[in-house]
């Protein structure tokens, strides 16, 4: 599979890729002409942390705007809101609002610009990934520590206590949906109750 080493300071590249995400399908030709397929997410790794995003594009009318569904998968529990346990957060964008701008959806869900939306939700994203950086960086450094005080109690050379700093990139690769897969309703609940959930629980 395709994927991208991107670095913890290049924000603007990780707002670019979710961005895209909320375009006209990005197709790839592989094996054949018929075999088409869209990116339609990332699994992003950093260290021993995994996360997923995808982007799921709603069916609208030839005269609607176009309105998308970001969508970030935790199945680690880490987030402040999922008390533990594994889930996911949408963001909803719609296409044609100005900067900055918002409506509330027929559900009451609330909508943001694509250049807002994207940015508030890379946002998140960033604080999920940093916070999980910093973490696994503090339980390396106790687990040195420890080694370290282990060491100085017995005979020989003790380790120098020098660390290593914090992972400075992730990975990003591709997840590519078939465009000529067509899924009901009924099709994608029974996918996420039988196959997805699952996994994460």
């Amino acid at each position: 599979d395709d994927f991208q080493v991107v670095f913890y300071n290049e924000a603007a590249k990780v707002i670019s890729m979710v961005q895209s995400l909320c375009s006209r399908p990005n197709r790839k030709r592989r094996r054949s002409e018929d075999d088409i397929e869209e990116i339609c997410g990332y699994l992003i790794v950093s260290g021993d942390y995994t996360i997923s995003i995808s982007c799921l594009k709603h069916d609208t009318k030839e005269d609607e705007n176009d309105a998308y569904s970001l969508i970030l998968c935790d199945s680690h529990g880490t987030p402040v809101w999922s008390k533990g346990k594994a889930s996911f957060l949408v963001m909803n964008v719609l296409g044609g609002l100005e900067k900055g701008k918002s409506v509330h959806l027929p559900n009451q869900a609330l909508a943001y610009d694509i250049e807002t939306g994207c940015e508030y939700f890379c946002q998140i994203l960033f604080v999920i990934l940093e916070d999980n950086r910093k973490e696994s960086w503090n339980i390396l450094q106790q687990a040195m520590d420890r080694n370290v005080a282990i060491n100085k109690n017995c005979r020989g050379k003790v380790p120098s206590d020098s660390r290593p700093p914090p992972v400075p990139y992730m990975t990003w690769t591709e997840v590519h949906r078939n465009t000529n897969i067509k899924l009901s309703p009924d099709d994608m609940k029974s996918k996420i109750d039988n196959e997805w959930l699952p996994l994460c629980l």
